[in-house]
């Protein structure tokens, strides 16, 4: 019968250890990652705070602005609002506000209430609010602000003849006239700086209202009218530039007030801009993988140039290896595995001898 002996066992465990010790001693990178998170952030109405979490050092955002308002009376629709997508580097504990854009409203008899973050308000009868920008702040400062659209034209009737608002966008669009002489002018965009349209051309002794410039944060008010027959211009779209409001139609000539124009939009470095994206009230989608700076890295500076390095070496011999480090070789870990790996072989090689041995023996009386 086959037996290993005491000497024997110690010598396999011996050449076991000598393997296992040197193999040990590598490390293994670790493999698991924390899983992403996702966080969407819709309008309420009022500022929010997002804390960023323990570990996170780079989001991702995808901002919204609002749309602007439907004029009345089968009016024209309001602006769509821009998209910004983008990294921000952040530091675990910062605390974000987030301000997101309100769809504008649709007036009747009196002022269209522009949207929450910047829309401008429309003139009295049938206009159009301006639609609210979403920001992103940091200590006060806007980190990403996506622009809000333009309140749409209406009217005392239904005219195939609208005035649609200005989309939001990085620059933003202006909003579009009717090419009717007494209707109010469409406001520009907020990356256009934002003018008001002007008021419907005079017919003495009656005339339209300039609608207002955009302003930095907020869309231009709409031109006003006294008159229940005629349209106010509708409102400009929130934005790092509002854009401007629409001027009012003449009085006394059943005119459609001016579209407002779409608010302008901003982002860090490498941000990606679409121009009139959302129909609704706006929103912000966060993703983020705890311990992970993907997407926040900073291009490594290119180097300094140096001068040529002079050879250490006579022109007729090799240059001397001044590194401390050996230029080939095999490194300590594998030469150690190659080692236990002989010892192991080497003491199973003894046991072997020494059963065949036994075998061969005369068995003792």
């Amino acid at each position: 019968m086959l037996r290993i002996n005491q000497v024997d066992s110690v010598v396999l465990a011996a050449a076991v250890a000598g393997i296992a010790v040197p193999v040990a001693g590598i490390a293994v990178p670790a493999t698991a990652h924390a899983q992403p998170v996702t966080e969407t952030f819709t309008y309420t109405g009022a500022p929010e705070t997002f804390t960023v979490p323990d570990d996170v050092t780079c989001i991702h955002f995808d901002v919204f602005g609002a749309a602007g308002g439907k004029g009345a009376n089968e009016g024209a629709l309001g602006g769509r609002g821009a998209e910004v997508a983008a990294y921000q580097a952040a530091e675990p504990g910062d605390a974000l506000e987030f301000v997101i854009g309100g769809i504008g409203q649709t007036g009747i008899d009196g002022p269209a209430l522009g949207g929450y973050g910047g829309g401008g308000d429309g003139g009295p009868w049938y206009s159009a609010g301006g639609g609210g920008a979403t920001w992103v702040n940091r200590d006060g400062a806007p980190l990403i602000v996506a622009g809000g659209g333009g309140g749409g034209g209406g009217g005392f009737e239904a005219r195939s003849a609208v005035a649609v608002g200005g989309d939001g966008g990085e620059s933003g669009t202006a909003g579009t006239g009717t090419g009717i002489p007494t209707d109010g002018g469409p406001g520009a965009s907020g990356g256009d700086g934002g003018s008001g349209g002007d008021g419907g051309a005079p017919i003495p002794p009656y005339m339209g209202e300039d609608g207002q410039p955009g302003t930095p944060g907020r869309g231009g008010d709409g031109g006003t009218t006294n008159d229940p027959h005629d349209a106010g211009g509708s409102g400009g779209g929130g934005g790092v530039m509002g854009g401007g409001g629409g001027g009012s139609g003449t009085v006394g000539t059943i005119a459609t007030g001016g579209a407002g124009g779409g608010g302008s939009s901003q982002g860090p470095t490498g941000a990606e801009f679409t121009t009139g994206v959302n129909p609704d009230d706006g929103y912000i989608v966060i993703s983020y993988e705890p311990g992970s700076s993907e997407g926040c890295e900073q291009p490594s500076p290119s180097p300094e140039p140096t001068s040529p390095m002079e050879p250490t070496g006579s022109p007729n011999e090799p240059a001397a290896n001044t590194s401390s480090l050996p230029a080939t070789g095999t490194p300590a870990s594998t030469l150690a595995i190659v080692a236990g790996i002989a010892f192991l072989i080497a003491g199973a090689l003894a046991i072997i001898g020494r059963i065949t041995r036994s075998r061969h023996q005369p068995p003792t009386s």
